[in-house]
């Protein structure tokens, strides 16, 4: 799609550019962003509900088209809804590496918190491929699950369903599946699963979260739960004063064999930091 030149352009800094992208990823807006450079080069970024799935500029696709997009001092830029290009078919890092290399956004406020444990989320979506791929599609989850590592928030899991939904044919079934996965991994209000806390070390607040989160732990695992409870806050501390406390309850409720102590411990959390 060919987007016509503005006559009087309004240049935009790359500072605004970085905003708008984090805004429309904020917005899990669908369609592409068209971007114009003030020396005349072209460029687009490409959305799917809020995840960043194909980029360019000068030419270039995919991640190498990042060396040029964050070095852009001036542009104007527009949006268009109804302008889906595909996604690179190139591995693109994710949204959020995407946006730090851009420099633009508070990552923290973007990242979508996941409202199932780490167990609880690869059981849904098993459950679901196999639902439409038969017993293969146990085997595309633990190989999908093993190549995304790590899933930070709700953009990870979306990417991972993207991965998963081209081994299904029909298109129709394919968005059924990820639709039914993120309904279910998307967290319900009120509930502490996924909960995200930016509190900092020895205010009232951090010290209220991490005693309430030792206790538990204490109760529900014995003397190894504060020390995993250390594990974790070290391994969920996002930035210096940033902590994830929904991965950090679900780390910990993991650790709890017995399904039914495990929901215990998540509402006895619940309970207790909920705001008085």
């Amino acid at each position: 799609m060919v987007v016509a030149a503005d006559t009087d352009p309004a240049w935009q800094s790359g500072d605004e550019l970085e905003s708008e992208v984090a805004r429309h990823v904020r917005e899990r807006d669908s369609g592409t962003l068209f971007v114009r450079t003030a020396d005349n080069h072209w460029g687009c970024f490409v959305f799917s509900e809020g995840s960043i799935v194909s980029l360019m500029c000068r030419g270039v696709r995919g991640t190498k088209s990042l060396v040029h997009l964050r070095k852009i001092a001036q542009c104007t830029y527009r949006f268009d809804a109804g302008a889906l290009l595909g996604e690179d078919v190139v591995d693109l890092p994710s949204t959020e590496e995407i946006l730090e290399q851009l420099g633009g956004g508070d990552i923290e406020t973007l990242r979508r918190p996941i409202g199932l444990s780490a167990a609880e989320l690869k059981r849904t979506v098993s459950t679901a491929a196999v639902a439409i791929l038969g017993p293969m599609g146990a085997l595309v989850c633990d190989e999908q699950f093993a190549r995304a590592g790590m899933l930070a928030g709700m953009e990870d899991v979306e990417q991972l369903l993207r991965a998963i939904g081209h081994e299904i044919d029909d298109p129709d079934e394919a968005k059924a599946f990820r639709d039914e996965v993120i309904a279910a991994a998307t967290p319900r209000g009120g509930s502490t699963s996924g909960q995200r806390a930016a509190v900092t070390e020895g205010s009232a607040e951090y010290n209220k979260i991490r005693n309430v989160l030792e206790a538990e732990a204490a109760e529900f695992l014995g003397p190894m739960g504060p020390v995993l409870c250390e594990e974790y806050f070290l391994k969920y501390a996002v930035d210096n004063n940033i902590f994830d406390i929904g991965s950090i309850i679900n780390a910990l409720a993991d650790e709890i064999d017995d399904v039914r102590l495990s929901d215990q411990f998540r509402n006895r959390i619940a309970e207790r930091l909920e705001p008085q």
